[in-house]
């Protein structure tokens, strides 16, 4: 038992002296004096701005293939030049050797750690002795001192095992020097003609204590940066001049400035911009035209071209045309236009061809003007007979009964814009006739109620109750007048006829001066966002859009409503624009817009018309056509229209296509309702395919469904699988006229069954509450089952197109 016992033992001893031996061999105990990683220099001393190359080398090294470290120093004293991975470059120690593979990871700028650096010999051999690992190059940021550290190294020879090794640190310090690059010459002309260029002459001069090198100059226009150069090199005490060319692109005051970018350190600023004002004048003529929009065939009309001088200069020997399809009808010369000064020529047109005509004013470009987009003005004129007016009838009430005013009513801004665009009109003035009766009233399609500034009940109860039934009979109303709402506050005039909320208060004429159109909207499209009165008034009520009214212009700088708009679609009703304010003291031009633009919105047939006046139709005013009835897969029918049918006030026509299409033939002024797409509705067929008649066209094929506009323009299409699978489908909405007949047509259809079950949906829940929204004559909608229970939902349909 003892000699097992000493056996074991003496096992034990032999074992623990091999691995003792083995360990001696991995630490190198034999060399005499240990490996060393170290920096080369261990100490720096530099100044601000300067620049240095450091080594990482390695000493007394036995069989090295490969090693990695991690550096960090602090980055606001010192930090790597350039401030990337870049800056570190593969010493010749390992290379001697043969191929490596060096790597550097990415370095975040400011952030003083570069997590690793590597490298490794290729074939599976060493390098001993001593030599450079690598080199980095580091730029002084600051005065201070820093250590650069080498962390988490490691060395490993041929076969992986790792070496150990002693690590040394680097000690960098940083002198504080004088840093001061300055602008010290600016030269820059105060005046600039429009359309030229100047050159811009700056000097900077190096004022501090070290050559400094990368010194950006910028050249700033208005607070933006228009130009910049860097200038590679300027040493202590020297003076560098460069030359910027600036072109101004319009007129006005410009700040221009001239700036070097501080440098690392540099605490004395204020010299290191100057700023110069300059004037950009220019050269401009401006053409503007006066003429009507619709004329009369064999109708003599006068064409006004005025010229004005808006640039900076005095002009001569200025061409002025007034154009007829691009020919001259006539050319005038003005020997001279001093600055500001207008001048107009008067050309006279008797069209005797009917059509569309472009009439323009033209003014040739003097010497040097640049921009001569406002040189041409030209608009298209309708040239037709007497008779394509006569059946939309407009009267102007004059109500001119009231015990005060100072200006009057806006009689004569009202007939001058009705005049320019072409419409007739009747006059009724109740200082001569009295008030005009509803009977009166109800002859008239549009009805243009002006009482300017009269006051003292020009609006009187009488007038109150006959606007009332007027609109409510489905007259269409222009009202204005500057304090109509102020003084009705006995009658439901504000709530029935205005639809506004009097604030209790009327507006001073010197508080507002003028008004600004509050978006696109079709009554204010073609004016400026902003239009000043031609001169100062004497006030305004004070409201604000109420009863389902909105606002499309406020007063400037105040709070309040200036043009409200009731759209009586909604609700079968005529609808109103009331203006809060005397139209005279806008301007003719954009008074004539904005009276042409009233006319025209109330005479328009988009979908919010035609739906509205389906809704409020009266009994077997419309004809329902439904398509065949669809039959899916589980055998229960789906009527389409129904639902549509159901939102009529009054009882209406239903047929379904096979007898309708003989109905769409031969009734007059008729409207009609037509459900289920071409597949199905064979007078959907007729008029989309046959006759080509309606805004948009459904077609198919066997891999997806197209909708094209009237000249084959691809608008939406859709896969049949999604349209298959139950969970997407489409369907639109559209309104279109056969003017032969003056029948007027709603389309509503899906693209398969739960296209027409959205489309349903979708009618009677949002487009039939919202119909001012939907002012355009198509819509195409997409339906996506996003909860997938193949049930469509308001939500889950997207609108994908409009016209």
């Amino acid at each position: 038992m003892q000699k097992k016992l000493i056996l074991s033992i003496i096992s034990i001893l032999i074992a623990l002296s091999l691995v003792l031996s083995v360990c001696v061999i991995y630490i190198n105990a034999d060399d005499e004096q240990g490996v060393i990683l170290s920096f080369e220099p261990d100490t720096v001393s530099l100044s601000c701005g300067d620049s240095f190359v450091i080594s990482v080398n390695v000493y007394n090294v036995k069989d090295l293939n490969k090693w990695e470290v991690t550096l960090s120093w602090n980055a606001e004293i010192v930090d790597l030049d350039p401030p990337d991975a870049s800056s570190v470059e593969e010493g010749t120690f390992l290379k001697s050797a043969g191929a490596t593979k060096f790597a550097v990871s990415s370095y975040i700028s400011g952030s003083g750690v570069l997590q690793k650096i590597s490298c490794y010999l290729v074939q599976a051999k060493g390098v001993s002795g001593d030599g450079t690992l690598f080199r980095i190059r580091f730029k002084a940021i600051s005065s201070g001192s820093t250590c650069l550290v080498i962390n988490n190294s490691k060395l490993y020879d041929y076969v992986f095992r790792n070496i150990l090794h002693e690590v040394r640190s680097c000690q960098v310090s940083v002198a504080s020097v004088l840093r001061n690059v300055s602008v010290v010459a600016f030269e820059c002309t105060d005046e600039i003609v429009l359309g030229h260029s100047t050159c811009l002459n700056v000097t900077v001069k190096n004022e501090g204590e070290i050559l400094e090198k990368d010194v950006e100059l910028r050249l700033y226009v208005n607070g933006s940066i228009a130009n910049s150069t860097t200038i590679a090199s300027l040493d202590v005490d020297s003076e560098y001049t460069c030359s910027f060319v600036w072109a101004p692109n319009s007129v006005g005051f410009y700040n221009v400035t001239v700036s070097v970018n501080p440098l690392q350190g540099e605490t004395v600023t204020y010299d290191n911009n100057i700023s110069r004002i300059v004037n950009v004048k220019s050269h401009d003529l401006k053409a503007s035209l006066q003429c009507p929009y619709s004329v009369t065939v064999n109708n003599t009309v006068s064409l006004v071209a005025t010229v004005t001088n808006v640039g900076a200069f005095k002009e001569e020997n200025v061409q002025v045309h007034i154009k007829i399809d691009a020919v001259d009808a006539e050319v005038w010369t003005i020997s001279s236009l001093d600055v500001g000064e207008a001048k107009m020529f008067e050309h006279l047109w008797k069209p005797e061809n009917l059509g569309a005509y472009t009439i323009a004013a033209y003014v040739e470009p003097c010497s040097e003007e640049s921009d001569t987009a406002n040189n041409y003005d030209a608009r298209e004129v309708h040239v037709a007979l007497d008779q394509s007016r006569a059946s939309y009838k407009i009267l102007v009430v004059v109500d001119d009964d009231g015990s005060w005013h100072q200006f009057g009513t806006s009689m004569v801004e009202f007939e001058e814009a009705l005049s320019a665009c072409g419409c007739d009109y009747d006059v009724w003035k109740e200082s001569e006739k009295g008030h005009p009766t509803l009977g009166n009233m109800l002859n008239y399609d549009v009805v243009i109620w002006t009482v300017g500034d009269f006051c003292n009940y020009a609006v009187d109860k009488s007038d109150a109750l006959t606007l009332k039934q007027y609109v409510t009979n489905g007259g269409n109303l222009i009202i204005e007048g500057q304090f109509i709402a102020l003084e009705n506050y006995k009658t439901d005039l504000r709530s029935e006829v205005l639809h506004i909320s009097w604030q209790g208060s009327f507006i001073t004429g010197s508080q507002a001066t003028g008004i600004i159109i509050s978006g696109a909207y079709a009554i204010t499209k073609g004016l400026p966002n902003e239009i000043n009165w031609t001169c100062q008034n004497n006030g305004h009520d004070k409201v604000y859009p109420a009863y389902g009214a909105y606002e499309v212009a406020e007063f400037s700088q105040i709070n309040s409503t200036a043009i409200n708009v009731f759209d009586g679609c909604q609700n079968g009703q005529g609808s109103v624009i009331y203006f809060a304010f005397s139209i005279r003291w806008l301007p003719e031009h954009e008074r004539n817009i904005l009276i042409k633009n009233c006319i025209e919105w109330f005479g328009r047939k988009d979908l919010s018309v035609v739906a509205g006046r389906i809704k409020f139709s009266r009994e077997k005013g419309v004809y329902f056509i439904y398509g065949e009835t669809a039959q899916p897969s589980q055998g229960a029918f789906i009527p389409q229209g129904a639902l549509i049918h159901n939102l009529c006030i009054n009882y209406q026509n239903e047929l379904n296509c096979s007898e309708g299409l003989s109905q769409t033939k031969h009734l007059q002024n008729t409207m009609f309702v037509l459900c289920g797409n071409p597949n199905y509705n064979s007078v959907v067929k007729y008029y989309e395919n046959d006759l080509s008649m309606t805004p948009i066209r459904f077609f198919n094929t066997s891999d997806e469904v197209i909708f094209y506009d009237k000249e084959g323009n691809s608008l939406y299409s859709l896969s049949t699988d999604a349209i298959q699978s139950g969970h997407e489908d489409a369907f639109v909405i559209y309104i279109f006229e056969d003017g032969s007949l003056n029948n007027t047509y709603l389309v509503v259809y899906g693209v398969g069954l739960k296209g027409s079950w959205a489309a349903e949906i979708y009618y009677s829940k949002v487009v039939i509450n919202n119909l001012p929204l939907y002012s355009g004559k198509y819509y195409i909608f997409n339906w996506f089952d996003k909860n997938g229970d193949g049930i469509p939902q308001i939500e889950e349909i997207v609108e994908e197109n409009f016209g």
